[in-house]
């Protein structure tokens, strides 16, 4: 199997670790998959994209959206430095960025509401 191959079975097997909620053995997947790839293919390449990505969906399943954002926006960069704007993976991943700064701007609203109610 080519290096490529071997990373790509790592982000297969990763995203199943984050369902079960071993984010340990996931990150440990991602991070074996950076490692070939930034070997393989450098540092600005689709793939890499995706990997950010995983890190972004591990950080969120962990409820750890400020660090969520930080990967998507990793992803973000790479997508528009190798892809372009008008690619589906750069405007996915702005979807993605978009909505969790929604969903940490109503979380923060209520957080907010609860406080005023409180008093």
């Amino acid at each position: 199997a080519s290096h490529s191959d071997v990373a790509t079975c790592y982000l297969g097997v990763g995203p199943a670790y984050c369902y079960k909620e071993d984010y340990k053995s996931a990150l440990k997947c991602f991070d074996k998959a950076l490692s070939i790839q930034r070997k393989t293919v450098g540092d600005t390449h689709p793939n890499v994209g995706k990997t950010w990505e995983c890190y972004g969906y591990l950080y969120y399943m962990k409820g750890n959206t400020k660090e969520a954002l930080r990967y998507y926006r990793k992803a973000l960069d790479v997508y528009k430095q190798t892809l372009g704007e008008k690619h589906p993976s750069t405007k996915a991943a702005h979807k993605v960025i978009s909505q969790m700064k929604i969903m940490r701007g109503l979380s923060a609203l209520g957080k907010g509401l609860q406080f005023l109610n409180s008093i």
